[in-house]
This record gives C-alpha cells, structure tokens and sequence, in this order.
C-alpha cells in the first residue's frame, strides 16, 4: 500500500518557506498591499483603522449586519477575489512545484512565480470541478463527500505539473490517492486547525497572513505529500 509521511510533508513545509524567504518576500509585500487596497475598495468602505484595529468576530458581525439590510448575494468584489485567490494559489503551486524539485540546486527567481507555464483555464475549471464535487458528496450524505475530496485532493495539481487535461487529472488523482485517504483527511485537519489560529486576528493581518504565509506553507506541504505518493506510482 502506498503511503507518505505526514511529518516531513509538514516540516517541508514550514523550512522550504523560510529557506526561500528571500524570493517570498516580494511576492508577500505585493499581495499584502493588493489585497489591503481590495478589502477597501468592496463596499462598505471601512477606514483603514477597522483594518488594523477590529477583531474577525467583531468583522463577521458588522458584516452580518450590512448585508442583512438587502445585499445578501456575492456582489462583483467577491467574485472577482474568489477568482484572483484561485488564480494565486495556481501560480504559488507552480512556483512551489518548482521549489520542491530543485531544493538542492536552487537558482529560482521572481520571474519563475510569474511564468505562467500552465493552462489556467484548465486549472479554474478543474478546481470548480472539485468544488461541485465536493458539495455533491457532501450533500450526498456526507459519506461520498468524504471519499470525493481526499480522492480528487491533487487533480489540479497534475494540470500544472503534468500538464495534464481536466479529465486525466481527476483520473490520475484517484490512482494517486488509493489507500492514503484518511491520512490525508488527517493533513487537512491539521492545516484546518492552524487555520483557525488566524481567527483571532485584526481583519487585514488574517487575511494577509493566510495569504502570505499559510497559503505557500500548506502548498509547499502538500506538494511534498504529492511528491512522496508520485514516486512510487510513476503516473503518466
């Protein structure tokens, strides 16, 4: 049975993201401003001490709060957010691929994070794919949902790295996750509950932290987990 091990996914994680703080740090200083000038641009307009200053729990309650007087559908702002994260997360996955794979030869640059070498429209709607499946299995009394999601966890990730199409990718995720599916429910409580350290946090430090330190530290981690069960199987 293949398998992998979950403490050197995560301390792969956590050391090639410091080893490779340099080449982070602008990426982290242009989408902390992007997504600061985002969060004032959406209505309501909160100054820029409600930033700094409001708890989440403090957040989630005025937010309720305005949305209940009328506006209680995804407005413009969302959308386009839901779908530049998607899009952000499909260029850290590339660059953390390209990371992982030359940890003893490191010669990466910025220009490596921009280089769109993948089909992003291939990787939206793979993604999407996984979302409708996802809420299927778990509306589906939950149990379908359970085995759907650790099942389909690196189909995206194949478009990337193999460059494969939407429908090889599902395959190849299923074949790549035989046997390992509750370790890998495991993974995923375990980024669920450092998740929840953010919670706690003003408003732009969550979601800039999330952004910028928990978004390439859980890639980087399941990339490794994704490398480890790749080996063994040679998928092509």
């Amino acid at each position: 049975m293949n398998s992998f091990s979950l403490i050197k996914a995560l301390s792969d994680g956590i050391n090639l993201f410091f080893k490779n703080l340099r080449l982070f740090m602008p990426i982290i200083l242009a989408v902390g401003l992007l997504t600061f000038l985002m969060l004032w641009a959406v209505p309501p307009h909160f100054p820029f001490l409600y930033f700094i200053g409001e708890t989440t729990s403090n957040t989630i309650g005025k937010a309720q709060s305005y949305y209940y007087h009328g506006k209680t559908n995804l407005n413009s702002g969302h959308l386009i957010g839901i779908i530049l994260l998607s899009i952000y997360k499909g260029f850290m996955i590339n660059f953390g691929l390209k990371i992982y794979d030359q940890q003893k030869n490191n010669n990466l640059s910025l220009s490596d994070f921009l280089n769109l070498d993948f089909d992003i429209l291939s990787y939206l709607i793979a993604r999407l794919r996984f979302l409708f499946t996802a809420i299927a299995g778990i509306v589906l009394f939950i149990v379908p949902g359970l085995v759907w999601i650790p099942r389909y966890y690196f189909s995206h990730y194949f478009i990337i790295d193999r460059k494969s199409a939407v429908g090889e990718s599902f395959a190849a995720s299923s074949l790549l996750t035989t046997g390992v599916k509750p370790k890998l429910w495991l993974f995923m409580i375990i980024k669920g509950l450092f998740y929840g350290l953010f919670t706690n946090l003003a408003p732009l430090s969550a979601i800039i932290l999330y952004l910028v330190v928990y978004v390439p530290i859980s890639i980087l981690s399941k990339i490794s987990i994704y490398r480890q069960l790749l080996t063994p199987k040679q998928i092509t």
